[in-house]
């Protein structure tokens, strides 16, 4: 009836909205949760009751958004302001009549477009992977307890859903029964181990998401046991749902130099009015020409003050370095990223999987008095077991306790490794089970002890008690090869040497020694010593029974697990990956700031950061957890004194928060990850990186770079092609603006004595865009400076240009103007030219000049004949290009006709040797001037190398 699904809806909605007031879920009783939600442990709702509340909750489904369209990607080329103004210029050409010049600047415009959108059609795929965290089916109790299969899109809040391993949890869910039951959370919070779950209310206020132990969260994997639990949370209002409207609301980034490159655009366009209003109106006034051929001499003004190559050049200059880091095992999706990669000041990184191998493995063992310890990493049989001296032990000869130890280890133990499939991808081991026994069994391997080993010298298993949150232990009963039946126990060691009597003590044989105070200590010091290097500790222990298989299965399991004997214990982490230390000190050398953003434990997160160098004696307390940013308002976050450098136990949130007031703080932040918690964070930030092998299809749709081979070294390699790319775009747009401010004084002065127009748009197009564009392009390719590494990262807030570049640009275009004018007067009132013969040698010259000084520019400081100068040969081969091209229009019938213009004879280009010459001369000076200032300013030569 119809006022009866209304009133159902209003109820719903109202016991859902007092819910959300009581607090979280995971401190509340399950009757409480029963009676709010109104449902039934056992029998679940009734199908009208479920469809009902999916009309007040919607689907349980995550948000996707719309794909970007074709046209829109090729708005977002054209939405450039340079751009647009280069389209008005044609536009105008073309309503003049210069019909070439208008395709001329309409070919600029078509090749930026094309690059730039067939880059971002290849990439952007607009967070498509969100679809792929959908879990396509649930079982779930619907009337009267019927346990049937769902979509997982009709689940709504109070369905009681059943949990099996291997499956993945379709919604957000309340446990209340539990067997075994361990869910992998990577995806949320970073930690490679899976979480044991339990029933329990845990009544603490702030809990993130890591502790939540009573709690099944959406797209995570149930890696063992099973469990029931009610549906508390669907679609968006998940925490996957979460994560995903924070990307979703994440708009499309526009990278620093984009800014700079922008505002200089809009910069250069008020030159260009004001100059054409000023040459147009000194025009007018002398009435010596026509008011239309001084419209078109004021529009030729303002070709010669917009560089038409550069949005070409620049575009072409970030695909050359997509490919550059595609070489070094970098995607970047987006060309403006590379430059980003140049400017970034700070390096947000995940620890799971990116600082760290993602993988858990043994470190350290004790056993009988000893420490021992594993090499070799990640899931591979491949290493050695080590003395306390660092010395490699013999697999057939290894010390007794020793062997007893990781014997226990590997046969208490349900996981193991396998072979992987390189057809599919995977790495040459996987490991099958828990991380944290697969590590087990990757360190009895190591020491030549196997499960398959033993069990073909007749060792046979007889029971097997799975871990248990409750205990913290796990058992197993076998039968070896000489008829003792064993209990082999592991667990959390403070509660498996309550379970001891004794300690293993090899004396020649299997002796055990009364477990007194001193011993239990000594033990627990041993374990807290490891726990302190962030190491997991896992106790091990036996006992000899002498019962019959039918009396062992009667006992009860803490029956079976008493009166053991502790063998010693086991410390597992997942070790920092080899090169990241090396790459921690390069960005510390490169000005650039790395923090680590972890879901793990403080006292792991602490310990990783230290052997990597991120967390130094200076900040040796500068840790932060996920609850203490929470206690924080963004404005106290942005303002802490020492920001920390460590941050752990946080939620996607606080990830994003950090990164959010690092950006208001003035910092061009990178994010790096692998999971679904990092999404947000690295969508909102600078430079989004996610890595390749590891990482979730979400992470990788909201990056801007993907690894692909996950590691944190390839970032610093990729931000030196970064850097490379931006110093050289400065490059060429100084080259670029150097050359055609020239061509403006040239034509300014010219007009100003009353002198004719040196140059036609014609002219001016042809200069800027088949003699400029090949240096330029040269330019965009030249290699990095050595001390790239080593300088400061740009200021963020800084221009394209600062005192001292926008100085040099000038002084370079007057160096070439003047010269280029003395010619030009030389040839019209003392060798008394023709205007066409007088406008050839004065345009051949500036054009020359301008191509000599890309050779000059290479460097702001460095000498030209310093600098190597054959070891860019694009550079070369620009020039020679370009000089042939000018040589085509020079000599060319027709085309001498289109540009207005006449050949040279040998005197003209012996003139032009010579302006050339004093070209690099004055360009020379300002050059040893800048390296003696900063010879002078030692102190600050990093901050003034970074600035010029």
């Amino acid at each position: 009836h119809p006022f009866r699904v209304t009133l159902l809806s209003f109820y719903f909605f109202f016991y859902f909205v007092c819910l959300l007031l009581l607090g979280n879920y995971y401190d509340t009783e399950i009757d409480q949760l029963v009676n709010v939600f109104h449902t039934n442990l056992g029998s679940g709702l009734d199908s009208i009751d479920a469809a009902t509340r999916q009309n007040t909750y919607g689907k349980n489904s995550l948000p996707v958004p719309d794909p970007p369209g074709i046209l829109r990607m090729i708005w977002n080329q054209l939405a450039d302001f340079l751009v647009l103004i280069l389209l008005l210029a044609a536009v105008l050409s073309a309503a003049l009549g210069d019909f070439i010049a208008a395709a001329a600047l309409a070919l600029v415009v078509f090749i930026n477009v094309l690059i730039g959108f067939t880059q971002e059609y290849k990439a952007e795929r607009a967070l498509a992977a969100l679809n792929s965290l959908d879990v396509p089916q649930a079982k779930v109790y619907r009337d009267g307890g019927n346990l049937v299969e769902l979509n997982s899109a009709e689940l709504v809040p109070g369905d009681i859903v059943e949990l099996q391993s291997g499956g993945l949890v379709p919604a957000d869910l309340r446990i209340f029964e539990a067997v075994d039951l361990q869910i992998k959370e990577s995806i949320l919070t970073g930690e490679s181990d899976a979480i044991e779950k339990i029933t329990e209310a845990i009544p603490r206020p702030n809990l993130g998401i890591g502790d939540r132990k009573n709690m099944a969260f959406m797209s995570t994997e149930v890696e063992k046991g099973r469990g029931k639990g009610i549906v508390v949370s669907t679609g968006k209002n998940t925490e996957v749902g979460k994560i995903s409207k924070d990307l979703l609301s994440a708009g499309s980034k526009v990278t620093a130099l984009q800014r700079k490159i922008s505002r200089l655009g809009k910069i250069l366009v008020l030159i260009a009015v004001v100059l054409c209003a000023i040459i147009f109106g000194i025009g007018v006034a002398r009435g010596r020409v026509p008011i239309l051929e001084m419209v078109k001499v004021a529009i030729s003004l303002a070709v010669s003050v917009i560089p038409e190559g550069l949005v070409a050049v620049v575009t072409i200059t970030f695909a050359f370095g997509v490919k550059r880091m595609l070489n070094q095992n970098a995607i970047v999706r987006r060309l403006p990223a590379v430059e980003t990669l140049g400017s970034v000041t700070t390096i947000c990184s995940d620890k799971t999987g990116t600082l760290t191998e993602g993988k858990m493995c043994c470190q350290d063992a004790y056993a009988d008095g000893e420490e021992y310890s594993f090499s070799g990493t990640g899931v591979s049989p491949e290493g050695e077991v080590l003395n306390s001296s660092e010395q490699p032990l013999m697999k057939d000869c290894l010390p007794r306790g020793l062997e007893r130890l990781i014997t226990v280890a590997v046969m208490c133990n349900t996981s193991g490794i396998r072979n992987g499939d390189k057809a599919k991808g995977e790495p040459e081991w996987v490991g099958v089970g828990n991380p944290t026994e697969v590590a087990m069994v990757c360190a009895g391997l190591k020491a030549g002890v196997s499960k398959e080993q033993k069990e073909a010298e007749g060792w046979k298993c007889i029971r097997e008690s799975p871990f248990d949150s409750g205990r913290k232990r796990m058992s197993v009963v076998y039968r070896d090869d000489s008829g003792r039946v064993l209990v082999l126990c592991k667990g959390a060691p403070e509660r498996l040497v309550k379970q001891c009597t004794g300690i293993f003590d090899d004396n020649g044989g299997d002796e055990t020694q009364p477990f007194t105070e001193d011993m239990f200590q000594r033990i627990e010091n041993r374990a807290s010593d490891m726990a302190k290097k962030g190491l997991r500790v896992l106790g091990l222990g036996f006992r000899e029974l002498n019962l019959s298989e039918e009396e062992i299965m009667e006992l009860d399991t803490e029956e079976l697990e008493c009166n053991l004997t502790l063998v010693g214990l086991m410390g597992l982490i997942d070790p920092p990956r080899e090169p990241v230390k090396r790459a921690v000190e390069q960005c510390n050398e490169a000005g650039i700031h790395v923090i680590m953003i972890t879901g793990d434990h403080p006292t792991t997160a602490k310990t990783i950061a230290q052997k990597l160098g991120i967390l130094t004696e200076e900040y040796e307390g500068a840790v932060m957890k996920g609850p203490e940013v929470d206690a924080l308002t963004d404005e106290q976050i942005i303002a802490l004194p020492n920001f920390p450098c460590v941050f752990a136990r946080v939620s996607p949130q606080n990830k994003l928060a950090i990164v959010t007031a690092l950006q208001k703080r003035g910092e061009i932040v990178a994010m790096t990850g692998d999971g679904v918690n990092d999404a947000p964070a690295i969508k909102h930030s600078d430079m989004g990186i996610a890595m390749g092998i590891t990482g979730t299809d979400l992470t990788k749709q909201s990056a801007e770079m993907i690894l692909m081979d996950d590691n944190f070294s390839t970032i610093i390699l990729a931000i030196k092609e970064g850097r490379r790319t931006y110093d050289n775009i400065i490059k060429f747009v100084m080259y670029l603006l150097s050359a055609n401010s020239a061509e403006i004084f040239v034509m300014m002065m010219s007009v100003a004595i009353g002198l004719p127009i040196p140059f036609t748009a014609v002219m001016i197009l042809w200069a800027n865009l088949f003699a400029d564009i090949p240096p330029a392009l040269a330019l965009g390719v030249d290699p990095a400076v050595p001390d790239v590494l080593q300088r400061l990262p740009r200021d963020p807030k800084a221009g394209v240009f600062n005192l001292w570049t926008a100085s040099i640009v000038l002084y370079q275009g007057l160096s070439m103007s003047l010269i280029s004018m003395l010619v030009y007067v030389l040839a019209l009132w003392v060798e008394k030219y023709e205007i066409p013969h007088a406008r050839t040698l004065v345009y051949s010259a500036l054009t020359t000049m301008q191509l000599v000084h890309g050779f000059l520019s290479r460097s702001m400081r460095t000498s030209i004949i310093s600098l190597e100068t054959f070891k860019n040969r694009w550079l070369i081969g620009g020039f020679f290009l370009s000089m042939a091209l000018l040589i085509f229009g020079i000599y060319t019938p027709g085309v001498q006709d289109i540009l207005e213009i006449v050949p040279l004879n040998l005197l003209d280009w012996a003139k032009i040797f010579i302006c050339v010459l004093c070209h690099i001369v004055l360009v020379e000076i300002v050059k040893l001037e800048l390296r003696l200032r900063a010879h002078l300013m030692r102190a600050d030569k990093r901050r003034f190398f970074a600035e010029i």
